[in-house]
């Protein structure tokens, strides 16, 4: 929604540094497009098209021929060890993964007069592993907080996405909203984890070959899985930048990022839960200048 002026630091996330804020809106997140999975787009009626996808699993073909992924032997990347050989299986000792990812969308786009009109909802679920070998330990004591996180009981992925673009003189206003039972890119939500409760602001003004824009997003999310009923995570990003076009297919790039994340009682310094006050709070800043080429 806010590609005119870059905004490359908040797209991809932790581009700037450990802790920083992870783009939850899912464009050009992997979380959302690294699987395979089977697309219908309709064709456009009076401003109206629909959208929707089914995917069988976080995988795809190429983690199935991997080495990594064997059947018999080796563990899918990013998946905790204890016997879960395959991220394509729903079976294991892992309940903090997810299947059968269902997903429907529609938009809406018409120009009135001087006026230009872009809006979307979009709902997701997906179901979860639900294995036995959980926690019952009582949410916010020592022996729930140094539990493994593969042990902890997750809810299934249910969340609702909404978007609203106004453009009229060049100038464009818009914001996305999220909320519901997912945790930072598309995971899994703790079992009485805080949902999902994210929205990002932007503004992005157009004038022959400038492109300006700023945006702000605020994030609250569960966080770190082992401290349900304890706290949740607070974030904050902002990025103000602007395209100038030098000549046919050659841009040049200028952005600032900032961005601040806060969880009590988790240190991302270490990014472990415990230390009390110690380093709860990280913040980062960065200043983008680059040349894009198009054709």
């Amino acid at each position: 929604m806010f590609q005119g002026p870059g905004f490359g630091g908040i797209n991809f996330g932790n581009a700037m540094g450990g802790g920083a804020t992870n783009y939850p809106w899912l464009a050009q997140a992997g979380a959302e497009y690294a699987n395979e999975k089977l697309t219908y787009l309709s064709p456009q009626i009076y401003g109206f098209d629909i959208g929707l996808q089914y995917a069988p699993s976080e995988g795809n073909a190429y983690q199935m021929s991997s080495p990594l992924a064997a059947f018999s032997s080796g563990t899918s990347p990013g998946l905790p060890t204890g016997g879960d050989n395959s991220i394509q299986t729903t079976t294991g000792n892992t309940s903090n993964r997810w299947y059968n990812q269902v997903g429907a969308g529609l938009r809406y786009e018409n120009t009135f007069g001087p006026v230009d009109v872009k809006a979307y909802g979009f709902y997701e679920h997906a179901a979860g592993e639900d294995a036995a070998t959980y926690t019952t330990a009582t949410p916010g004591t020592a022996a729930f907080m140094s539990a493994s996180a593969n042990a902890l009981h997750y809810q299934q992925i249910g969340f609702f996405q909404g978007g609203l673009a106004v453009t009229t003189a060049g100038l464009t206003a818009a914001v996305t909203y999220q909320g519901g039972k997912v945790n930072n890119q598309l995971a899994l939500d703790p079992s009485g984890g805080a949902p999902m409760d994210a929205t990002v602001f932007g503004l992005t003004y157009v004038n022959g070959p400038w492109v300006l824009g700023t945006a702000i997003g605020i994030i609250n999310s569960q966080g770190s899985a082992n401290l349900v009923g304890v706290s949740q995570r607070h974030q904050f990003e902002t990025a103000i930048g602007g395209n100038y076009k030098l000549a046919p297919g050659v841009n040049l790039v200028f952005e600032y990022n900032y961005y601040q994340t806060h969880q009590g009682d988790f240190n991302f310094a270490t990014n472990a839960v415990g230390g009390g006050t110690a380093y709860n709070d990280v913040k980062g800043q960065a200043l983008y200048v680059s040349t894009m080429l198009t054709w």
